[in-house]
Parts: C-alpha cells; structure tokens; sequence
C-alpha cells in the first residue's frame, strides 16, 4: 500500500487527543490566547454578554491561532505580540464563522445551537460585526502597523471570496479553476495570512515569511478541500456541524465538479438535472443507529429543544423556522418564503405538501379572512394542505404548536417516519455517479497533494517540535473527521 493510500484509509482522528498533541509545544502560549479571548470579548449588558459567550464557545479547533504561534516558534521565540495576534485571527475566523451560519443556514456548530439558531439571524450579523471591530482594535494596540496592514488585506481577501461563493450558488458550471480561487480567498488565505504573522513577528527572514505563507495557503486550500468532503459525506454526529448545506445551496464543489467534467454529454446532462432537484442533501442526517420506526408521538428532546429557544426568541417565524430547518422536525424537509402560484407560502413542505403559515393581526379582518379562504382554497386545488397560527400563539404555547405541525406531518406517516439515514430518488443518482467516477477519491487526492506541497516548504526550516507540528497539522487537515 502506498503512502498516499495508507493516508488516505486512515482511520478517524479523536480530534481532541490529535490537537492536543499538535498543539503541545505552544500550550502555555495558546492558554494565555484563550485568556485573552475571554478577557476582550465581553459585554456590560448580561442578554448580550451571553451571545458574546456563546460566540467564543463555537470557535471551535484554534487552528489559526496555532499557526500564528507555531509558525513563529519554528522561526524564533515568540514574543507577547504573537498571543495578541493569535486571539486577533481567532475573532476574525469566528465573525466569518458566524456570518457563514446564516449564510448557510445552519443550526448546529460543535454540536451546539449555531447563534442564528438559538437567536436569529440579526443577532448572528451583528456578533459578527462585533467580533471584526474587536480584532482590528487589538491588532491597532501593537507599535507596528505591520499586522493590520496584512490582516485588513487578508479579511478583504476573505469577504471577497465569500462574495463570489454566494454569487457562484447555483451555477452548475463552475470551473475547477473558479472554484480554487474561490477556495484560496475565503479559507485560504487567513491561513496564510496567520503564518505570516507568526514568521514576521519571531524576526523571520523574507525569504522564510514567504515559504511559510505559502505553507498556510497550501494547508488552507488542503483543509478547505477535505471540509468540503465531509459536507457530503460526513456524519453530523462526530462533526458536530450540520452538514448538506452545500447542496442544499446548490454550492459546485471539487467531488461534483469532477462528477461533472468526467461524465459525457448525456449523463451530464442527468447529473446536473439531479444536483438542481435534489430534495435532501448528502450528508443530512447521517447519524449512526437512526431509527426506522413509525413515530406518532413527540420526542421529549424536541420538546425541549423548543422551550428553551422560546427563552431567547422574540420573533414567532424566527422560532418556528429554528425548530423546522434541518430536518430537525422528524426528519422532514422544509423551504423558507417557497413561491406557489402568485402566492409565497412562510414554509412548505414539499414532501408532505405542507403549508405553514403565520398570521399576524391583520387577518383578523373580514377581507383577511377572505383572502386566507381563497388562498386556502388555491393550495387545496393543488393537493397543498395548509394550517394557520397565530403569531403570539408560537410564542405563548409553543408546545401546542409544535405537536399541531407534528401531527399534520404524520396524518399519512401510519406505516413510515422519514428515515434521516436513507436517500431519495435524487441522492441516489449523485451519489451513484460520484462513485463511479471515483470523484471522492479525485477530491481526496487533491487534498492530500496540497498537504504535501505545504509540509515540502518547510524542508529549510531548523528542526524542531513546531516544524514537526506544522507537518503533522497539514496532514491532520485532510485526515480529520470533525
């Protein structure tokens, strides 16, 4: 078996076991980040200080800051600025972090509620924005203009990258090449920009700054690839995120691209009809042991789940959408503002053929009600059913309502309840091409040749415990399983 092989079948890291052993030769200086992180990120205003909270408890792996001090520590000694700017890159990568869940509308972050989740999305952008300010005033505090220079270039970079992520949703025939690009500027390049950092600071010579630049942006590009992987792939359980939201968006990632470009006319043409109607993303619910048992009644969980959002939602469609989105809600699939006809539904249900719809208090109006009438009416000639609340009732008696949408899920289900491990009609035909066309395995090697074009530059580099760290970190970007 080749190294590349031996590599590629490596069993699942235990992510805090694997970390902890990477990042041993900066602990002390990574306990003094942590520290830090928690003495800045504050608020005076308890209902806020516990977003800020929550925030700093979602950041997650501290790979940015380990590249900042380790690449320093493999140059030089580390100096106080290195811890500052270390819990600098951590607060940018957790406002991207923050921003990215509502982009991607996901609900689940280190099997926590993301902030859009337990909040909404508002909430979420304005953490963001707090998290970006706070960085770029501790970076401000250094005698040096030399790192807010590079990180302010590095952030732009990022945002722009996002941009055209977000502008490339839905574009089947995103080129490999784009797609890179795309790649390098959202993830890779704070990648590169920490390792900068860290060289720069410990009295790194141009040349050294430079290879260990490139080292980040290779390592980012290798982890960004693998990340992508696991969103198809991934089990939400050991990765603690949700997963699927890439083609729930219709996002074109390296497995699919290839899936793509491999594929004759014809088959392409089925590939990509598939990809556009998929109904439930690979990698959603793949939970291990995920029982196929008819269900009628409740879960306690959800239950649960839903009193305590309650506590800190305000918004009755925010709150609803928390427990539908995700296929939180048994397993079923809903869409957000999804167009009927000349009418735009509050969530439907494909599978089901199910509306929900919020009413506020200008329905309770004679021409309200007519409209609600005729509208119901139209959904029912199209074999929608629709049920209607009242908006201060989600938020009152949220129970009542949840078990109301529960049962109007499962008035057909007597002998079924969706089973989240399984694949519809659509996963199936992707899934069957992306294996016959080995576009994992192509994605996987991609990843692995970029961790190997990192860890060569460090070859010049003296040899200590950070530039075997720095090695092992390349490797562990595309081996992780979480």
């Amino acid at each position: 078996m080749s190294q590349v092989d031996e590599r590629r079948n490596s069993p699942p890291l235990d992510l805090r076991q694997t970390l902890a052993s990477l990042y041993a030769p900066i602990e002390p200086e990574l306990a003094r980040v942590d520290a830090l992180l928690v003495d800045t990120l504050h608020s005076d205003h308890r209902e806020a200080d516990a977003v800020i909270r929550h925030g700093i408890r979602l950041g997650g792996k501290r790979l940015r800051p380990a590249l900042v001090l380790l690449a320093g520590q493999a140059v030089g000694e580390l100096r106080d600025e290195h811890v500052t700017l270390a819990a600098v890159v951590e607060m940018i990568h957790m406002a991207t972090l923050v921003h990215d869940d509502v982009l991607d509308e996901a609900a689940i972050r280190r099997h926590e509620d993301t902030v859009n989740a337990r909040w909404n999305n508002e909430t979420s952008v304005l953490l963001g924005d707090f998290l970006f300010t706070h960085a770029f005033y501790l970076a401000s505090t250094l005698e040096s203009t030399y790192a807010c220079r590079t990180i302010g270039r590095a952030t732009n970079t990022v945002c722009d990258g996002e941009l055209r992520q977000t502008l490339a949703s839905g574009d089947v025939q995103l080129a490999e090449d784009d797609y890179l690009a795309i790649v390098d500027a959202k993830t890779a390049e704070l990648c590169a920009c920490c390792c900068e950092l860290g060289a720069h600071y410990a009295g790194g010579d141009p040349d050294t700054v430079a290879r260990l630049t490139t080292f980040g942006r290779y390592l980012g590009i290798a982890f960004q690839i693998a990340d992508d992987l696991l969103d198809l792939e991934g089990n939400e359980s050991a990765t603690g995120k949700s997963l699927g939201t890439d083609l729930a968006k219709c996002k074109m990632t390296l497995p699919l691209i290839h899936a793509r470009d491999t594929l004759d006319p014809r088959d392409r043409k089925r590939f990509l009809t598939a990809l556009a109607s998929l109904p439930l993303p690979l990698g959603e619910g793949r939970d291990e042991g995920a029982s196929t048992a008819p269900n009628h009644l409740l879960p306690a969980d959800l239950i649960q789940f839903a009193r305590e959002l309650r506590k800190s939602q305000t918004d009755a469609e925010s709150l609803i959408w928390s427990l539908l989105r995700n296929r939180r809600l048994g397993g079923f699939k809903f869409r957000r503002q999804h167009p009927v006809d000349r009418y735009v539904l509050d969530f439907y249900c494909h599978e089901e053929k199910l509306a929900i719809e919020l009413d506020g208090g200008q329905h309770n109006t004679a021409i309200g009600r007519s409209r609600d009438e005729k509208r119901t009416q139209l959904m029912a000639s199209q074999g929608i059913r629709v049920i209607r609340f009242w908006s201060h009732d989600v938020l009152l008696d949220t129970d009542t309502v949840l078990e109301a949408i529960w049962n109007a899920l499962h008035v057909n289900q007597t002998t079924r309840t969706p089973n989240p491990s399984s694949k519809g009609r659509g996963e199936q035909v992707l899934a069957a091409w992306l294996a016959r066309h080995d576009s994992l395995s192509y994605a996987r090697t991609q990843a692995l040749a970029y961790a190997d074009r990192a860890q060569a530059l460090l070859a010049l580099l003296p040899e200590t415990t950070a530039k075997e760290a720095l090695a092992a970190l390349a490797d562990f970007a595309v081996a992780r399983r979480g």
